[in-house]
């Protein structure tokens, strides 16, 4: 959505007064968000046709935490999920991540990975917790590994989103699938 953040951006006065300069000149805000949120739903479609019973889209990208007012001004309706993972570990997966040719997004430093961790949850919290109740949640990802059914069974509530058992315990096997090499996912503690 940093993408789209960035146009919804473009849509404003150069300066009070001054000059009306990018998108603007061609766009007011109401007819920008209409074409964003038009653009979203094309990007994503191929997800929402390979999963057509399916009533929820779940996007992860971690940087959405510092979209959320852009989100909400496309994606009124939308509601979220904040996934806290312990700074240390998001550190040690940044730093691994900077050493492949796709991770050059990821911080170069310890210092600058958690200082990056810290204002992106700062972010979500700020934005996640001015909204209202049943909009935003906080889930901590180690708990999630810790207790998956329960912690899924949380979420679930808070959401009063209804799954027959067999496509939780579904849900489930894919965690833990995902999280048996648990050295990896807790690098920082070796």
């Amino acid at each position: 959505f940093t993408v789209f953040g960035r146009a919804l951006d473009s849509v404003r006065l150069a300066r009070p007064g001054g000059r009306i300069v990018g998108l603007r000149c061609y766009w007011d805000e109401p007819a920008m968000i209409e074409e964003i949120r038009r653009l979203w739903r094309l990007t994503m479609r191929p997800l929402i046709d390979a999963c057509p019973d399916s009533a929820i889209l779940v996007e992860k990208t971690p940087d959405h935490a510092n979209e959320i007012a852009r989100i909400l001004k496309v994606l009124p309706e939308s509601r979220f999920i904040h996934v806290i993972r312990d700074a240390r570990a998001v550190t040690s997966s940044m730093l691994t991540a900077r050493q492949y040719i796709w991770g050059k997004w990821a911080a170069e430093t310890p210092r600058s990975a958690a200082i990056k961790w810290t204002r992106t949850v700062n972010a979500a919290l700020d934005a996640g917790r001015a909204l209202q109740p049943g909009r935003y949640i906080e889930v901590y990802y180690e708990d999630l590994l810790a207790d998956t059914a329960t912690g899924l069974q949380k979420m679930l509530a808070k959401y009063i989103i209804v799954f027959p058992i067999s496509l939780l315990q579904k849900v489930m096997m894919l965690v833990i699938i995902s999280f048996i090499n648990r050295s990896y996912t807790h690098k920082w503690q070796h």
